[in-house]
């Protein structure tokens, strides 16, 4: 008979509270640029969506080499929804096939992506960012400017974008100012313009599903410098975060996963990229001079991300690992 674990919010957020940068960035490296000679192949076939009335179900079966720390099968499941946030779960499997545990990955979602994007600065930012513009005020933006604050100590000052009647916005600015009092957060009206606050960016960081461009340029400041931009957002064609004027304009365009981004980032499609014109995180990782996909002051690269099932089964099992350590969840016996 086997035994099922059950991870609510609290026991994950328990768990990711403990999780450092340094396993975060192990995670991520994990998923994009693993050891050679694994034995196996990773295994992450498209998702799969059914549409209904009042939400979107998204599933996102994968695989990771056994052979690895973190490997083994999961499947995510997620609801797309206008009003209350993505609720999702992640069933993750033993070696024999068996139901393992199902975690609450509402969160782990939002905390993988931001390890993706954090990565994608580290090998594409030359420098130690100050200021970090973010469109959007929702899970992701928490959890990017939360890893971001906490990996890079020199950053200072924070403009989240978002309407003027956002209750999301003035909440997430209150948390993040308690969680990190050295930091400046402010909140930027979306309904003013942003260019002063785009020119002193020196990371930006989309996460919306809007369907127009958010800006239209990014000035260069005075002094020039450089800038990196993440697009987290879009995960259809008709989605747009950015134009593909600036998708154009950028000096490298890295993205998670090379096939799924071509045909489902709409800021890619609008430009007509193919796969030599993008290059991918885990390519980026392995590199020997990143330095070569970095830009010079007064350009600007791109991290597009979509999100890979890969980074699912790394951070549950990751978060599993733990919680079994701790002791925490919900222990179901002789559950099949």
């Amino acid at each position: 008979m086997s035994t099922l674990t059950v991870l609510s919010t609290a026991d994950v957020d328990k768990v990711a509270s403990l999780l450092t940068v340094d396993d975060l960035v192990q995670i991520t490296r994990t998923v994009f640029a693993p050891p050679a000679n694994s034995g196996e192949a990773p295994a992450c076939p498209s998702r799969i969506s059914i549409n209904a009335p009042n939400h979107t179900a998204l599933f996102m079966p994968a695989r990771l080499p056994a052979s690895s720390a973190l490997g083994g099968t999961a499947a995510k499941i997620v609801s797309v929804t206008s009003h209350i946030g993505l609720p999702a779960s992640t069933l993750l499997f033993t070696e024999d096939g068996q139901l393992e545990a199902v975690i609450n990955a509402r969160k782990l979602t939002a905390l993988r992506n931001a390890a993706a994007s954090l990565v994608s600065a580290q090998q594409l930012y030359p420098g130690e960012p100050r200021c970090i513009v973010a469109f959007g005020a929702g899970e992701q933006i928490h959890a990017h400017l939360s890893v971001f604050c906490r990996a890079y100590k020199t950053i200072t000052r924070c403009i989240i974008v978002a309407r003027a009647s956002s209750s999301r916005a003035s909440r997430l600015t209150k948390d993040l100012t308690e969680s990190f009092p050295t930091v400046e957060f402010l909140w930027h009206h979306q309904e003013i313009p942003v260019d002063a606050i785009l020119a002193e960016a020196d990371v930006v960081v989309c996460a919306t599903p809007s369907t127009e461009p958010l800006f239209t340029d990014i000035p260069v400041s005075s002094p020039p410098k450089p800038k990196h931009v993440v697009l987290i957002g879009s995960y259809k064609p008709t989605m747009h975060e950015i134009p593909a004027e600036l998708v154009h304009r950028a000096h490298t365009v890295c993205v998670d996963d090379v096939e799924a981004c071509l045909i489902e980032a709409g800021e890619l499609i609008d430009a007509g990229l193919s796969e030599k014109d993008v290059v991918g995180l885990g390519t980026v990782i392995l590199t020997s001079s990143p330095s070569s996909s970095q830009c010079a002051a007064g350009e600007f690269t791109i991290f597009k991300s979509v999100g890979t099932g890969l980074q699912d089964v790394a951070i549950a099992r990751a978060v599993y690992n733990k919680a079994k350590q701790l002791g925490l969840g919900s222990v179901i016996p002789s559950y099949d």
